[in-house]
């Protein structure tokens, strides 16, 4: 079984809640066309749990559902961090999104995870693609792979961008199959 992914990155983007949550709405409506992909929910602390909490498209409902990075001292908001989402299909893929970092070393993300898919057919590579530029339209990366989990531990690097996946994004590149 593989485990593909699609991880889009990008640093220093400093956005507000309601800047995240706009384009968290664009990113759903936009890939809602995909079977699976619907739906989406919080994670819970069970699947049943997670199930009683599906998430809006508005970008003004899911302002409520990001969640702010705090300093580990007092738990004070630190705005420089940015803000986390994370999300489940009510099956086998995850979205993970932190979006409005400004702040050295720290990237900004999005990535959706595939749980055991097997080797991945010429459709399944075409619904990847797609999915990724949803997510390069959506949310502008500096970079961004469609690659599977087994990969991306070779690299060692902070955000997991390079040659052994299917397609690769750079602004300055595009779009380009592997």
């Amino acid at each position: 079984m593989h485990s593909p992914f699609i991880g889009a990155y990008w640093q220093s983007r400093r956005e507000s809640v309601e800047q995240c949550a706009q384009r968290i709405g664009d990113l759903l409506s936009r890939i809602k066309i995909h079977p699976g992909f619907e739906e989406w929910f919080t994670k819970g602390s069970s699947p049943t749990a997670a199930r009683r909490s599906p998430v809006p498209t508005a970008a003004k409902e899911i302002q409520s559902l990001l969640k702010a990075n705090n300093r580990d001292t007092d738990g004070a908001p630190f705005p420089e961090l940015g803000f986390d989402l994370d999300l489940w299909n009510g099956s086998s893929v995850s979205l993970s999104i932190s979006c409005g970092a400004d702040f050295p070393g720290i990237w900004n993300s999005v990535v959706i995870d595939f749980a055991n898919m097997s080797e991945p057919t010429e459709a399944d590579l075409e619904r990847l693609r797609s999915l990724l530029e949803a997510i390069v339209q959506a949310w502008e990366p500096d970079e961004a792979v469609v690659a599977s989990s087994d990969t991306s531990s070779e690299g060692g690097e902070a955000a997991p961008i390079h040659e052994k996946g299917w397609f690769s994004y750079s602004k300055s590149g595009g779009l380009i199959k592997n």
